[in-house]
C-alpha cells in the first residue's frame, strides 16, 4: 500500500517535470520575439535618425544654394574710372588695387613720362592732357580706362582724358595725420628747417599769428605743404581763405565724385567701392603699400593737433 502511494507520488512529479518542458520552451520564444522586436524598433528608430539628419543636412545647403544664386551680379562691373590720388592718404594702396585690375584686364592706364605725377609744376600744375592724347601708349580715342595717378583737381582736363561714364573716387584723412606723415616721408625738415617737433613747438609759440620758421607759407616743389589734401583737389593756398571759393569747391567736389574714401575706415572704403564698381570681392584684396614703421612717426597729442589744425 505504501508502495503504490510512492510510486503515485513519483508519477505526479514526473507529470509536473514534463509538464514544465514546453512551458519554458513558450517563455524562451516570447523573450526571443520581445528581443528581436526591440532590436527591429531600434534599427528604425536609427535609420530614421539617420535620414532626419540627412534631411537637415541638404536643408542647411538649399539655402546656401538660394543664397550663391541671389548673389549673382545684377549690374556690370565698371571699368571707367578716375581715382585723384591724395598725399599720403593710403592712396598709393588704392592705387596698387586699380593697377592689378587694369592689368588683369587690360584697360588702358594714364601713365606720367616720368616720375610720379601727370602734371607739370612749371606749367601751373596743369594736366598735360595733349602730350597723354599723344602718348604712344594712348588708346585710339584718346581716352583712358584708368587715371589714377597723382594730379591736382582739375575737371575740365580730366573730362578730356576719360570716358563720360567714368566713376570719380578719392581719398581723405585726418587733416593733422596728412601733415605728420608728410613731413616724414618728404624729409621735410630740411625744408622747413627745423623737427616736427620743434615745428610744433614753433607754431604754439605763434599761435594766432604768422609762423616764425622757415619757408612757412610756401610749398616743397611747388607741391608740398600745410592743407595737402585741399590743395590736391584743386585750391590755391589763397583761396582757401576766402568762404565763397571754398564752397564752390565743395560744390564742385559733389558734383563730380561718386565715391570719398577714408584712410581711418579702408576696409569698410574698400567693400563701398567694390559695390560701386561692381567688383568681386578678389578684386578689391588690398596690400599696405608705402606704410612706415613706428619709429619713424611722430606721436600726435590732441594739443598738437590742435595745434595744426590752426597753421
Amino acid at each position: 500500500m505504501a508502495l503504490t502511494m510512492i510510486k503515485k507520488k513519483d508519477s505526479k512529479v514526473t507529470k509536473k517535470k514534463e509538464s514544465g518542458g514546453p512551458t519554458l520552451m513558450v517563455k524562451m520564444l516570447v523573450l526571443l520575439c520581445v528581443v528581436s522586436s526591440m532590436a527591429l524598433v531600434l534599427q528604425l528608430n536609427l535609420t530614421n535618425q539617420q535620414n532626419l539628419l540627412l534631411r537637415n543636412i541638404k536643408g542647411m545647403e538649399e539655402p546656401r544654394a538660394w543664397s550663391a544664386q541671389r548673389a549673382v551680379p545684377t549690374c556690370r562691373p565698371r571699368r571707367h574710372l578716375v581715382f585723384l590720388k591724395t598725399h599720403k592718404c593710403g592712396s598709393s594702396t588704392i592705387q596698387n588695387v586699380l593697377m592689378r585690375y587694369a592689368d588683369a584686364h587690360n584697360l588702358s592706364v594714364a601713365l606720367p613720362y616720368s616720375g610720379v605725377y601727370l602734371d607739370a609744376v612749371a606749367e601751373g600744375q596743369s594736366l598735360k592732357v595733349k602730350k597723354l592724347k599723344d602718348s604712344p601708349f594712348a588708346p585710339p580715342s584718346g581716352r583712358y580706362h584708368f587715371l589714377i595717378h597723382h594730379t591736382r583737381l582739375n575737371v575740365r582736363a580730366i573730362q578730356q582724358l576719360t570716358y563720360d561714364d567714368s566713376v570719380w573716387v578719392t581719398i581723405v584723412r585726418e587733416p593733422s595725420a596728412v601733415f605728420e606723415s608728410m613731413f616724414h616721408y618728404y624729409h621735410l625738415h630740411k625744408f622747413y628747417g627745423s623737427t616736427f617737433d620743434h615745428l610744433i613747438w614753433k607754431l604754439e609759440g605763434n599761435a594766432g599769428s604768422k609762423a616764425k620758421f622757415k619757408n612757412a607759407n610756401s610749398r616743397y616743389m611747388g607741391r608740398l605743404g600745410k592743407n595737402q589734401m585741399t590743395w590736391d583737389l584743386g585750391l590755391d593756398d589763397l583761396d582757401m581763405r576766402q568762404e565763397s571759393l571754398l564752397k564752390e569747391a565743395i560744390r564742385i567736389l559733389d558734383q563730380n565724385f561718386h565715391l570719398v574714401m577714408v584712410a581711418e575706415r579702408m576696409d569698410e572704403s574698400l567693400v563701398l567701392m567694390k559695390h560701386l564698381l561692381c567688383w568681386g570681392d578678389d578684386d578689391v584684396v588690398a596690400m599696405a603699400r608705402n606704410v612706415r614703421r613706428d619709429r619713424y612717426r611722430s606721436y600726435l597729442s590732441e594739443h598738437s593737433v590742435n595745434t595744426l589744425e590752426h597753421f
